[in-house]
């Protein structure tokens, strides 16, 4: 936490009696605010139903991955992934199978994408995959790794309904 531009930390406790409680009090509250921030800094970064990062955390690494695209040779591609036909599961199967397919999509399209890169989700159905250094200075389609429809292809049935 800060108190203008000074961090906030936790105070020596030199004396004990009553001060001594105080800064002790005070350190414990400082600490549990710090660890709070910290979580609530996560979960404004992060979509709730698949923990991948949000529209907010994209914005701020395509920043950077903008930013470091500057030198030479260096590249970087943005993938927008759109779910056709995503409403029909919600319609006809319930929001609970819905956001279960979207919670496989997500660990799908996780499994594809390297630890460098970041994936998004930004709407409803909608993923983005930021490739950032992708090599694709020598004509290569950065898409490639993604362009592996049977690891991604699911379907529902009404079976599947009955068993949820």
């Amino acid at each position: 936490m800060k108190r203008g531009e000074q961090l906030l930390q936790a105070l020596p406790v030199r004396r004990f009696g009553e001060v001594g409680y105080l800064i002790t009090a005070f350190n414990s509250l400082l600490e549990k605010l710090l660890a709070t921030q910290g979580d609530l800094t996560r979960m404004a970064r992060r979509d709730i139903r698949t923990g991948l990062s949000n529209r907010l955390d994209l914005a701020d690494q395509m920043r950077q991955v903008i930013g470091r695209a500057q030198r030479p040779l260096s590249r970087f591609a943005a993938l927008y992934l759109d779910l056709d036909g995503f409403k029909p599961v919600n319609d006809v199967f319930g929001h609970q199978a819905g956001d279960a397919a979207l919670t496989e999509v997500a660990r799908r399209l996780s499994a594809i994408v390297r630890d460098v890169d970041v994936l998004a989700r930004v709407g409803g159905d909608e993923f983005v995959i930021l490739l950032g250094d992708c090599g694709c200075a020598d004509g290569a389609h950065p898409s490639g790794r993604c362009n592996r429809r049977n690891q991604l292809h699911c379907r529902y049935s009404s079976t599947d309904r009955a068993r949820r």
